[in-house]
């Protein structure tokens, strides 16, 4: 995590619906941290999700320990740089609704 988090850049190469994409995974996380709780290692990370440049999870994970399988992914907010038709439907009614 320290490594990751001292580069400039990390190049990644994914491979999704048979197509290849190497982009800089590092801009795409702006907050990481990492805490060993219970023998587990539990990361606390922040994504970028824009049009341009968007990190999952389990990429990082990926990243950071090779060959290893998240055992648990928690969402616990999401936070919006522009107003977004989704989530202002969400605040109304509690729910998207399509």
């Amino acid at each position: 995590v320290a490594i990751f988090l001292a580069a400039r850049t990390y190049p990644w190469t994914e491979e999704r619906r048979e197509k290849e994409r190497t982009y800089d995974l590092r801009a795409a996380v702006p907050a990481l941290a990492a805490a060993v709780i219970d023998g587990r290692t539990q990361l606390s990370m922040r994504l970028q999700a824009t049009p341009d440049l968007m990190a999952r999870p389990e990429q990082l994970v990926a990243a950071l320990f090779p060959g290893a399988e998240p055992l648990l992914i928690t969402r616990t907010g999401l936070i919006f740089d522009e107003p977004s038709p989704a989530h202002d439907a969400w605040r109304r009614r509690g729910r998207f609704e399509g």
